[in-house]
């Protein structure tokens, strides 16, 4: 009897090559040798701009904006005055605003197009705005969320977005069980429904899906920043539980863990804020700043490579931690490689890119 050969179909084997390869590249994300050298001693950058804000310390987060002239707004989440503030993008100089007031603990900000999504904690949403003026248009997450931390977003379709928050949900403040740490990130569809005029009018939302795991390394205890990359299928999630190896989750957008971390040899005191500049192409960097403490003078951020993840070097803005950070891409004449925005305290400084890539021997165009 002739023996009968097992054949794999084409499709078959090029995603079991495609998933070893993924596997592959995930092995080791440890920094190599002279990169461990910078993150012990970092080098120190000097920003384009300084701006001493009044908002206060209960919540660091940034996010900016810019119009299709290169006009760049950064907008601050003040908690415990409950608002939002604006900086002019390029100077550091405050814009007035009508509205963004009147918010229950702002804590985490994202924008994305024409739209900043605001987590406003102690009401157990999410508030979506127009911009640049903050004209409301809806909340998100409503009787769903428990104890929003973070937010990621990106787009859906014409006028849809996926809204990723982070809710870091507890027993009585005690860590839950395993097994209850399926939702720690919650994710949404949001529709943005304009007037006859095609002027944005209104949200509308929809709980699509919630992230993970209930065993294992991907285990996420202690909700922390959240980051993006839809071209590579990266969803980072921040783990703040120093006692488990605390930094980042490597996950996909489907939910599940890509078995991988970027752990405490790279943050030393936990993750604080994560940040990417990301090139049409594929190029491009992640920046994550570290939780740091009063004693870590030179606090560092990390760059890692935005494909593989892997680090390859650090720099510092000085003494104190680097509490958020967002980097807008270049669009501004003055800053064409673009801007990392950063708060430290109630300081605010924006570093031109061409600067990092100089000291780090990096390309400053976006290819």
């Amino acid at each position: 009897m002739p023996r009968r050969r097992f054949t794999l179909p084409v499709f078959a084997l090029a995603l079991l090559l495609s998933a070893a390869t993924a596997n592959a590249a995930y092995r080791d994300l440890s920094p190599s040798a002279e990169v461990a050298k910078q993150i012990r001693s970092p080098a120190t950058l000097n920003p384009v701009w300084t701006r001493n804000i009044t908002a206060s310390d209960a919540s660091s987060a940034i996010a900016a904006w810019s119009d299709a002239t290169g006009s760049l707004r950064v907008y601050v989440a003040d908690t415990d005055n409950g608002r939002v503030l604006a900086f002019d993008g390029a100077s550091g100089e405050p814009v007035p605003l009508d509205t963004g007031s009147g918010l229950s603990t702002p804590t985490a900000l994202f924008a994305i197009d024409d739209l900043l999504f605001v987590v406003e904690r102690d009401s157990r949403r999410v508030q979506a705005f127009a911009l640049p003026a903050l004209q409301p248009l809806g909340t998100v997450g409503e009787g769903g969320l428990i104890q929003p931390t973070s937010l990621f977003a990106r787009q859906a379709d014409v006028d849809s977005y996926l809204l990723y928050v982070g809710d870091d949900y507890d027993n009585d403040g005690n860590v839950p069980p395993d097994r209850d740490l399926n939702r720690r990130v919650k994710s949404y569809l949001v529709t943005l429904h304009r007037d006859a005029n095609a002027a944005p009018e209104s949200v509308s939302a929809e709980r699509v899906g919630q992230i993970g795991e209930t065993s294992g390394d991907g285990v996420v205890r202690r909700m922390g920043a959240l980051g993006g990359d839809a071209f590579y299928d990266h969803l980072l999630i921040g783990e703040r539980d120093r006692g488990h190896d605390s930094g980042y989750r490597v996950y996909g957008f489907a939910g599940k863990y890509r078995n991988a971390s970027l752990g405490q040899e790279l943050f030393r005191r936990g993750p604080a804020d994560i940040a990417l500049r990301a090139c049409d192409s594929g190029g491009g960097h992640w920046l994550a700043s570290d939780s740091g403490g009063d004693e870590d003078a030179n606090s560092p951020l990390l760059v890692m490579d935005r494909a593989s993840l892997r680090p390859i070097g650090a720099f510092t803005l000085g003494s104190g931690t680097v509490d958020s950070l967002w980097f807008q891409n270049g669009k501004s004449p003055a800053f064409p490689s673009g801007l990392l925005f950063a708060r430290q305290g109630n300081r605010l400084v924006a570093i031109d890119w061409r600067d990092i890539a100089r000291e780090l021997r990096l390309d400053p165009a976006c290819r």
